[in-house]
């Protein structure tokens, strides 16, 4: 598979670079009015990695369709550069679009992280407005500083782990601004594996106590980090979060976790279908063995999306949640090309109204309690 990618990759890159030129990276920087001021002390002002396409500076009169690119947990805006080698990064981006397979694009990647290690691209009174500085501060500055297409038929909005929940949930909150969704091996229902989670997290804290995050507590940091997201509280430090279990034995908070459930994408899917339908696509992908316990719940997402008749692309590919980077970009920037070629079947309109919450009549939790097979790499 290594050998064979890295043949097409330089053919298409050779074609790109013969017909087209070649694109480059940009780190630009933006001070966001909706990060200013958060509890956290985490800095307002951000870089931001955009990839300007081949002929960008030789057509100063072309305008482009936008790609809004979110990392995972733990990332930043060069997450993508960094993960795969600029080099690498460039001969991608360059041969997909000479090659024909997307059309020139320009892609915004943002800096999304936070002291806890990560927003989930959600408004919060503790760490800041990381959804009002996406939809509003980025894609503003992006569309007054850079030659896009500023309308929704123009933007689609695409992230893998904690940056596939945060494009689906943007996208499906914001459908006047994002044509359509690619989510990466994302945490899209909390319900699947809840008690999957929590006995995770029991085994980081042995002495039955929650501590607070720290080094090698991985579901541990990711419990802080979503506290501090879904359900900050200002009057509890000293990490002024409130957590949906307790220690120990992980009995549920339900108050707490009612206030996660405002932020579950699953929840939404069941409440307001609609949301879903009004994008012009869907892309879904997660490997067959994720140590982070997220094969049962994107497959069941997949599921649910197939019995409300909403359409969507699914693919699921072997390995855990890191595997396979280049290949699944690949796959899902096809689907990217496909949606932006095509004419928007559904009508504009205003945004939806916000009608996410309550609890699920019923959980769903996989009864396995055996520990992750290998260290995530999120």
């Amino acid at each position: 598979m290594a050998k064979r990618l890295a043949s097409y990759l330089l053919c298409l890159s050779l074609i790109a670079s013969l017909a087209y030129g070649t694109g480059r990276f940009v780190r630009d920087e933006i001070t966001s009015p909706s990060l200013e001021g958060n509890r956290l002390g985490d800095p307002a002002t951000r870089e931001i990695t955009i990839y300007l396409p081949p002929s960008y500076d030789e057509s100063p009169g072309k305008r482009y369709p936008v790609l809004y690119l979110l990392h995972g947990f733990g990332g930043d805006n060069d997450s993508f550069v960094r993960g795969v080698g600029e080099t690498l990064a460039l001969m991608l981006l360059d041969g997909l679009m000479g090659g024909g397979v997307i059309p020139e694009m320009i892609i915004v990647m943002p800096d999304a992280s936070n002291s806890f290690g990560g927003s989930f691209y959600t408004n919060s009174e503790l760490i800041g407005d990381y959804e009002d500085y996406i939809v509003r501060d980025v894609v503003g500055y992006v569309d007054s500083g850079y030659r896009t297409i500023p309308d929704r038929e123009h933007r689609v909005i695409m992230g893998a782990s904690m940056g596939g929940y945060g494009a689906m949930k943007l996208g499906v909150k914001h459908p006047d601004l994002f044509r359509a969704v690619v989510s990466l091996c994302a945490p899209l229902d909390f319900d699947v594996n809840r008690q999957w989670f929590i006995d995770r997290v029991i085994e980081e804290n042995p002495g039955g106590k929650l501590t607070g995050p720290g080094e090698g507590k991985t579901f541990t940091n990711f419990l802080y980090a979503m506290a501090a997201a879904f359900s900050p509280n200002l009057n509890n430090p000293p990490f002024f979060v409130d957590l949906p279990i307790e220690l120990p034995g992980g009995r549920i908070r339900e108050e707490v976790w009612r206030r996660w459930e405002e932020h579950n994408i699953g929840t939404m899917l069941e409440r307001d279908p609609d949301r879903f339908r009004a994008l012009d696509g869907i892309y879904l992908d997660v490997g067959d063995d994720d140590e982070l316990g997220l094969t049962p719940v994107v497959l069941s997402f997949h599921e649910r999306l197939l019995a409300l008749g909403i359409d969507h692309e699914f693919f699921m590919f072997e390995g855990g949640h890191s595997d396979e980077p280049v290949d699944r970009f690949i796959r899902a920037m096809e689907f990217v090309g496909k949606v932006l070629a095509e004419p928007s079947p559904v009508a504009p309109r205003a945004s939806l109204p916000v009608l996410w919450g309550g609890v699920k009549a019923s959980i769903i939790s996989p009864s396995s309690s055996s520990s992750p097979r290998r260290t995530p790499r999120l």
